[in-house]
């Protein structure tokens, strides 16, 4: 039996379905407003643009396959009558028919006259959904929902609502919306995708059905340099997408990797469109933080031949921005030894002998940096796509694209910090005044700290390129072969990333956190625009390289058994190769140097629009060109990496399924059966330092699972369905946790282990879920979700003399330490099992009921929870899974006509631990609940022209990190309200 599973689960979760079902017999769309006669007057024309003047008018969604409108005419109309007539009047020449469906009004060809049978599988049921061309600005959220609601498996979709347009800014954002999905942001953009709560790490990305994987950076409080399994979403523009789907339960043909969900972007094909296109956008924005404009230009054209057997689609977007992100950082808070307090001069008159005793007790928290930051960026991002379709016949077809782009980034980053206090030897500060708030010191008064300011200058960028190529033959009638080739290549590139560090030793310093709770108010004895008390304290570089790479064959085979009955098969293999190399450098030779003829001030003011008064408006830094004029040339051209890894995997896969749609009379039962075979063979390369000589280490692991899914609907009536989907997928750990090299950090005494000898985890998973189709659209789902995680990866941490480790000496001896000073060392293994438990809500309806259209709201709700069992040195402590937020939602007011609409739209996630434990002696740290805000609106000034206005992070929406469950600050940013104006024109 799979581990898991079991007949009670089942017959529990068949109980709970049961205690949902309710039965309702509604109208279909045709018993709303288009049987209302109305004033029509159409102009003779193209069928396509006819249908989208008719879907407008008469407020509900008209959806057509884009080849049975291809060139078609449609005469000129004009009189009082239904939408029902209308139609009929523009469909029967051309020997089409409208349908009403539970998505809207289906235009599809009339067909000779045949007796009924329950024995033919709808055409909602295979996957037809890519090809629908959705008439009305509005309608592409109904047919997402309609999607969901034909879908075998339990998947949301999204489509555009008009070519190249997208209801969002980004790929990341777009997903904010689906039920059940939720992103973190860098920069005030969408970047990595999460389903059901889920970490990251546990979503898997596709274009076009072939896995991909690209990655850029962030700051380092929230990972720096992005070597993950995590696609940054934020490199892709959303133009450049058709549709996405997200797969929450699996089935026997997608790859395995995603144990949360699988996420497929999908590009678009000529052939695909319902005419030619011609399109260009123009925007401009505004960042009310950084004061500054954008601007972006995105355009699309296709074109077909007269027989329409061939098309070509290019399209590409451009985008020029620049941000400001302002905060503070603790850097962890810590226990220090603070020495003998007692003795002479040591204290101020207001410590009392309690300050004192708590103070040596070595058990009081203090704020190790108290930094004030600033980010600036400019983010140019360019990307283009090629796409062409060959449909010579019925039978073959042969269809291609190429998708590249390009991010870079420049940002430098100011700060101001108390870095004397990040020591653990406090012993020669002097306490003049301290508060506490339990263990937390929350107000100190110190002399003798050391002071530092830091400007940060980083460069880098993303480079990426896909080819696809799908080929399909149909033999005859029942079987049909696809032959699908990829290659994907994504290399993150940051030559520079310099630091300059100067510094004032033995300065008075005070922070209180009274004002506000996540930043404190901080006072310097230094001159903070003064050259002459600050000198030279060091500098670094930091180099970084990092390459993904996918090679994709796979062969797909339908074979049509019965009209009912479907058998499918296929093969894959594939191979993925990870490159990694990082250079570190460090200087401390010129410390003490005079700077004076290399600094300047910060460019921002930093206290405008924080909220806090006594903030400082700039400090002094080393300046743009302080590194270059203080080197002859580049100081790390000969030095070779102090870390190189590789990650290889070669993956060959296979897999077996039925499909099937009520192959029973009387049995309203269908879904699909099948079982995964994916054997993966995972090769690790790596750096080790040692005593002697860096060495080689290289692993060899081989790993295979057999993945068995079932998904089961079962209609209780045209508008109610049941689901059940059971299936098993597997995940694979990070690919740093899998490099064999090691990561020292040697100011915060922490050692990091790779372990190339992790398992893959693998999860079983049951999902039960009911579905409701009202009238107009309207929609409901609910459903639970079981999911039991098998050898999850955990990061197993100890305290361990540096001696211990293995590892030289001279890495750490110019810091002032040696063999004794103890490392917190960190190491991934597998550990046990862990339960996930969740229910889901979604749903979509009219506030009122309107003939003339009134507005709606999509309301999504996901309960996720999960405890694990976590190892800190001797000890097991208990926490929430890592990266689950037990609460996510998100909702979304819209309203649209033929000439305006607008959208409101709000995303909340609830806190969610990063990492058991954290550094300093915290028990944990992470990200607190956040909730956003965005609104849009457009005007439609002419037939070919409409205006767009978006405006992102409303309510100016922090980014929190904490450290320890106590919730002390650890990063705390703010980065503006964006505003966006756009022009779209239609060639």
């Amino acid at each position: 039996m799979i581990k898991g599973f079991s007949w009670a689960r089942v017959y529990y979760f068949s109980q709970l379905l049961v205690g949902l079902y309710t039965t309702s017999l509604v109208p279909m769309a045709w018993a709303e407003a288009p049987n209302i006669p109305r004033q029509v007057a159409l102009s003779a024309g193209e069928l396509n643009r006819s249908l989208s003047a008719l879907s407008e008018q008469f407020n509900i969604a008209i959806i057509s396959d884009a080849g049975i409108v291809e060139g078609l005419e449609s005469p000129s109309i004009q009189g009082s009558m239904s939408l029902e007539s209308a139609l009929k009047t523009i469909l029967t020449p051309h020997h089409l028919t409208a349908k009403s469906t539970h998505a809207g009004i289906l235009i599809e060809r009339s067909e000779p006259s045949a007796p009924p049978s329950n024995n033919t599988i709808p055409k909602q049921r295979q996957d037809t959904f890519d090809r629908l061309e959705v008439h009305g600005y509005s309608n592409a959220l109904e047919l997402s929902y309609s999607a969901k609601y034909a879908s075998q498996e339990l998947k949301e979709y999204m489509f555009a609502d008009e070519i190249g347009k997208l209801p969002e800014r980004s790929i990341a954002e777009v997903l904010n919306r689906m039920p059940g999905v939720t992103i973190t942001r860098e920069a005030g953009e969408g970047r990595q995708v999460s389903v059901r709560g889920l970490d990251s790490g546990f979503t898997r990305v596709q274009f076009n059905g072939m896995e991909s994987l690209a990655t850029g950076a962030s700051i380092d409080s929230r990972g720096g340099v992005n070597n993950t399994r995590k696609f940054d979403l934020n490199l892709i523009p959303a133009e450049l997408i058709r549709s996405v789907e997200v797969y929450k339960s699996s089935n026997a043909s997608i790859d395995g990797g995603g144990i949360s969900g699988t996420v497929n972007l999908k590009t678009p094909l000529p052939l695909e469109l319902s005419d030619e296109q011609s399109s260009i956008s123009i925007e401009q924005s505004y960042n009310d933080f950084s004061e500054t404009w954008g601007h972006g230009v995105s355009a699309l054209l296709s074109r077909m031949n007269d027989t329409h057997s061939f098309g070509v689609a290019l399209s590409g977007a451009y985008v020029d921005r620049d941000t400001t992100e302002k905060g503070y950082s603790t850097i962890r808070w810590a226990q220090g030894d603070w020495g003998n307090l007692y003795q002479a001069g040591r204290t101020g008159q207001s410590v009392s002998s309690t300050d004192i005793d708590k103070l040596e007790s070595g058990e009081t928290y203090h704020s190790r940096y108290s930094r004030y930051d600033v980010y600036q960026r400019n983010i140019k991002r360019i990307a283009g796509l090629v796409s062409a379709q060959w449909r010579p016949n019925q039978s073959v077809q042969v269809a291609g694209n190429v998708i590249a782009g390009n991010m870079a980034v420049r940002m430098d980053e100011y700060h101001i910090s108390s870095s004397g206090l990040a020591v653990n030897d406090l012993s020669g500060v002097i306490v003049n005044e301290v508060h506490f708030d339990g263990d937390d010191l929350v107000y100190a008064d110190l002399d003798n700290v050391d002071l530092r300011t830091e400007y940060n200058r980083e460069r880098h960028q993303t480079d990426y390129v896909q080819a696809q190529l799908w080929m399909d033959y149909e033999f005859n009638s029942k079987t049909q072969v696809t032959v699908s080739l990829g290659a994907q290549n994504a290399k993150f590139d940051s030559p520079i990333h310099d630091k300059v560090y100067l510094w004032s030793p033995q300065q008075s310093f005070r922070y209180d956190f009274s004002q506000h709770s996540r930043i404190s108010v901080n006072d310097y004895g230094a001159g903070l625009h003064t050259k002459e008390d600050w000198s030279l304290y060091q500098t670094t570089r930091d180099i970084d390289l990092v390459e993904n790479r996918f090679v994709q064959t796979k062969i797909d085979i339908n074979h049509e058994l019965s009209p009912w009955w479907e058998l499918r098969a296929g093969i894959q293999y594939k191979t993925y190769q990870n490159e990694n190399e990082r250079v570190r450098f460090r200087d401390i030779s010129m410390r003490n140097q005079n700077v004076a003829a290399i600094t300047e001030n910060s460019p921002v003011d930093y206290g405008k629009n924080m909220g806090v008064v006594g903030l400082p408006s700039t400090w002094i830094v080393a300046g743009h060109d302080a590194f270059s004029s203080l080197y002859d040339g580049d100081p790390t051209q000969n030095q070779s990496p102090d870390l190189s890894a590789k990650l290889r995997e070669y993956l060959i896969a296979g897999y077996l399924q039925t499909v099937f749609d009520e192959p029973f009379d009387d049995i309203p039962l269908s879904g699909n059966l099948g079982f995964r075979w994916e054997s993966i063979r995972q090769r690790s390369q790596g750096t080790i330092a040692t005593p002697e000589e860096p060495e080689i280490f290289d692993s060899l692991q081989r790993h295979a699972q057999i993945l068995p899914s079932m998904n089961l609907i079962w209609q209780f009536s045209e508008k109610i369905q049941a689901r059940f989907a059971a299936n098993r997928n597997w995940s694979k750990a990070e690919i740093r946790q899998l490099n064999p090299s090691h990561a020292i950090n040697v100011g915060g005494q922490s050692l990091n282990r790779g372990n190339p000898e992790l398992k893959p985890m693998v999860a079983d998973s049951i999902d039960v879920g009911l579905d409701w189709f009202s009238r107009n659209q309207h929609f409901i789902s609910v459903g639970v979700f079981y999911k039991d995680i098998d050898s999850l990866v955990h990061e197993e941490s100890r305290m361990q003399p540096f001696s211990e480790t293995g590892l030289s000496l001279d890495l750490i001896s110019d810091r002032g330490q040696d063999g004794d000073t103890v490392y917190w060392v960190s190491e991934p293994t597998n550990g046990d099992s862990v339960e996930l438990l969740g229910a889901e809500l979604s749903t979509m309806f009219s506030l009122w009921h309107s003939t003339d259209g009134a507005p709606k709201l999509s309301f999504n709700y996901t309960f996720s929870d999960a405890q694990d069992s976590y190892s800190v040195g001797d000890q097991r402590v208990t926490s929430p899974l890592i990266g689950l937020s037990r609460h996510i939602g998100n909702a979304t007011l819209f309203y649209d006509t033929a000439k305006f609409g607008f959208r409101v739209s709000g995303n909340y996630r609830s806190a969610y631990v990063q990492s058991v434990p954290s550094g300093n002696n915290n028990d944990e740290d992470g990200l607190n609940s956040a909730f956003y805000l965005d609104m849009s609106g457009y005007y439609q000034w002419a037939e070919s022209i409409r205006f767009d206005l978006e405006i992102s992070n409303l309510t100016d929406e922090v980014f929190d990190l904490y450290i320890d469950s106590s919730n002390r600050p650890y990063n705390y940013t703010q980065s503006g309200t964006e505003f966006k104006v756009q022009l779209n024109v239609q060639i």
